[in-house]
């Protein structure tokens, strides 16, 4: 199979990927230019990033944020939970964030299985192609021999 062209519904732009992080459209842009993200500047400026990369980014913060992030939020989480129960911020943040990638996610297997069934559809189409233009070919030659017999015989009707 031939690589495709990455086209630019394959990207994300930097506001874009900063909402799916859930960090800042700068801090996407410093991490495409330290390398940290692979990206690139597009002709009209816009820095692109490839879906794929910033998916893997969101699970590869996910992953660390148990751990990594529990003690610098819990104390932030303190001064904001309230008396009546109502949810924290970030931990509602965080499962906006989860939702979300878990619905593109869910799309993008959608899209997949379209696609993989869209180009089946195709290759039989191509196959039934193939199949009705040698029944035509066999047909034209065919009728190419039994004029030339007609012809060997002086024309389509013999009259007796």
């Amino acid at each position: 199979m031939l690589p495709r062209m990455a086209r630019s519904t394959d990207t994300y732009s930097a506001a874009q990927a900063a909402n799916i992080l859930g960090i800042s459209e700068r801090r996407v842009r410093q991490l495409v230019t330290q390398g940290k993200l692979p990206g690139k500047r597009a002709t009209d400026g816009t820095v692109r990033i490839a879906q794929q990369a910033v998916n893997e980014e969101r699970k590869r913060r996910k992953k660390e944020s148990p751990t990594a992030v529990r003690a610098a939020t819990t104390t932030r989480t303190r001064a904001r939970a309230s008396s009546d129960g109502a949810m924290d911020v970030d931990t509602l943040a965080d499962k906006i964030s989860s939702a979300v990638g878990q619905r593109i996610e869910g799309q993008l297997e959608i899209t997949r299985r379209a696609e993989s069934l869209v180009r089946q559809e195709l290759d039989e189409e191509r196959a039934r192609r193939m199949q009705v233009e040698a029944a035509l070919s066999a047909a034209q030659q065919r009728v190419a021999d039994l004029e030339a017999q007609a012809q060997k015989r002086g024309g389509l009707f013999r009259r007796k």
